[in-house]
């Protein structure tokens, strides 16, 4: 296990190196996982939150896809899984920067998809549904340390929104997160040349 911030440009690049040091050369499979979540009206959402989001969501993604792209490269395989959402295909008012920074996932790594084809190198997006995972308590913090330091300038003009801010309850989903890994796994197992650029996984609706 190596510990990597994916906010940080220098220990996303140390990180890599180090795991393709241990590996022998290009890493065979990189999964894009880290992602927040801050509720709220889009009008409450401060530059903090804002930037946060994004550089979690999005740029977290890209410093390690880049990162790990030169020695796929270089071996001519590899693949590359961007976990998105169904809040990367639609949007949930209230949901705050969510649906946005993934619609920029599903944007960036469709595009990264076809620009590394004369690589051999694939690109899966994978689209959850909702799983019982630690997201849920993550997202009620920030959503509250963003509501305490919000101004009522914004706040007043949602009132109801702003009550439930930080209180969200994700316990009653009982989904089997494992569907996210073996699903990546399915994808794994077929041919290169074959695989989806988009999976939608979801044991709900």
């Amino acid at each position: 296990v190596i510990e990597i911030d994916a906010l940080s440009d220098e220990q996303v690049a140390a990180g890599v190196a180090e795991a393709e040091r241990l590996n022998g050369g290009g890493i065979d499979v990189l999964v894009n996982n880290a992602g927040i979540g801050i509720t709220g009206p889009v009008e409450v959402q401060d530059m903090e939150a804002t930037k946060l989001a994004f550089d979690t969501n999005v740029l977290g993604y890209h410093r390690l896809a880049r990162a790990v792209l030169p020695g796929m490269r270089a071996r001519k395989q590899g693949h590359i899984f961007a976990v998105s959402s169904q809040l990367g295909r639609v949007i949930v008012p209230y949901a705050g920067h969510y649906s946005a920074t993934k619609f920029a996932v599903e944007a960036m790594f469709e595009q990264l998809a076809y620009e590394l084809v004369p690589h051999n190198v694939g690109v899966t997006i994978i689209e959850p549904g909702g799983y019982p995972t630690k997201v849920w308590v993550n997202r009620n913090r920030y959503s509250l340390e963003l509501k305490d330091r919000a101004a009522p300038l914004h706040l007043d003009g949602y009132p109801q929104v702003v009550a439930r801010m930080g209180a969200e309850d994700g316990s009653g989903r009982s989904a089997d997160p494992m569907d996210i890994p073996h699903a990546m796994s399915h994808v794994l197992g077929m041919a290169p040349g074959t695989r989806p650029v988009r999976l939608p996984v979801s044991s709900g609706a």
